[in-house]
Order: C-alpha cells, then structure tokens, then sequence
C-alpha cells in the first residue's frame, strides 16, 4: 500500500513540474565556442560557432623563411584575450633541418615588426586583425608581425617542424596547427589586460634557399 502511494505521489510531483525547453538550456565548451544541443530527433548534438565573445584572427602570410619569423600579440589596456589556435606555415630549404615552433608569453612589448592593420583587405606580410563577427568592436590591443620581442616570460607551447629540401621535395614541410579548444582543454592559455602583456608565435628558420611562404594565423577572444 505504501510503494502505491509513493508511486502516486512521484506522478503527482511530475504533473506539477514546469517543462524546460531545450532552447533554454545552453551547455557550452570550456571555450564557449561550441554549444551542446537537442536535434530533431531527441539526441544530444554539438552546434559549432556560438559563442557570442569577441573573436578576431591574427595572421600574415608571404613572411621570408630564411629567418625566424613571428606573430607577436599584445592585450589592451582594459581587455585582456584568450588565444583558441593556431597554425604555421613554413617552407621547404636547400637542406632538410628541424626546427621549433614555439608559443611564450611576453612581458613587454615587442618592438619594430609590421603593425597588423584591422580588416585588412589585402593579404600579405603586413599583417591582419580581423573581426570574426563584423558586429563586433576593433580588437582592442595590438598585434606584430616578425618584430624584436619583448622580454620573455614562460613557454606555453612547444611542436616540432621539419623542414623539407626545395630541390627534390623530400620530407615537404608540413602545415602546423594547435587547437586549445578540443579534448575538453580545461583552460585557454589566457592573458591578462595590460598594455605589457603578450604572446608571441615563434617559427624557426628554415634556412639558406627557403622560399617567402611564411604564414601565422592565431584566433584570439577578446574579453
């Protein structure tokens, strides 16, 4: 008699409870970027690209290879950012060789380099900083391309790059790319507002007879 009355008690409880809609229910990644949602069919589905942060991409391409090149990436004054991914492109040089991309933070900035120009309309070795969503505000702080470096502060990231030879090919360097946001990454690599701090993006050279094919690209949130 008793487990009869529980039972009507727990259907009674379930009848007076209010319906949750799945549109107002949003469960987002440790990035913010993806949100889990309910399809059509009553599954559990990842819809990309939802995040409504501030989101820009830093790059520059054409960058000589001879050298080390570098993306260098200032915060604002008042806004600090959180860097999602990024990739390298190198190239192929008279001798095959390895090198180290390397991802630091820096305490000062950097000086020299090419200015990165917001909603640049033309590629090149200039340098881009560019909204994702044209509704959003200018990227507030400052991004460098192949400058000196300000003062280094610890090593985020370090990946291996080999580089292939020109003349026959072999061992064709390959396209780098880091993704902070997959495998449930608990934090981004995160950099406080001040005008002093940064992270820079460090390609190795690939040496004597590598071609001007260098390109970095970074996606950042601004926040």
């Amino acid at each position: 008699m008793g487990s009869k009355l529980l039972r009507s008690v727990l259907a009674l409880l379930a009848l007076s409870l209010p319906t949750v809609s799945s549109a107002a229910v949003q469960i987002l990644d440790s990035a913010g970027t993806n949100k889990l949602a309910v399809n059509a069919n009553g599954g559990a589905s990842t819809v990309c690209g939802t995040s409504t942060r501030a989101t820009y991409i830093a790059s520059a391409s054409g960058l000589a290879t001879t050298a080390a090149f570098s993306l260098d990436i200032q915060a604002g004054s008042s806004k600090g950012f959180k860097l999602l991914k990024w990739c390298v492109g190198s190239s192929n040089a008279t001798a095959a060789a390895a090198g180290t991309i390397v991802v630091q933070r820096r305490t000062a900035a950097p000086t020299g380099g090419a200015t990165a120009v917001a909603e640049q309309t033309a590629s090149g070795t200039g340098g881009a900083i560019d909204k994702m969503d044209p509704a959003d505000g200018a990227f507030t702080g400052t991004v460098t391309v192949t400058p000196t470096l300000g003062t280094a502060g610890a090593v985020i990231d370090q990946v291996g790059l080999q580089i292939g030879i020109v003349a026959t090919g072999a061992g064709s360097t390959p396209f780098v790319c880091q993704d902070y946001t997959v495998s449930g990454a608990p934090k981004l690599p995160t950099v406080s507002a001040g005008t002093a701090n940064g992270i820079s993006i460090l390609a190795p050279a690939s040496g004597t007879g590598g071609l001007a094919a260098g390109s970095i690209t970074a996606w950042i949130i601004e926040e």
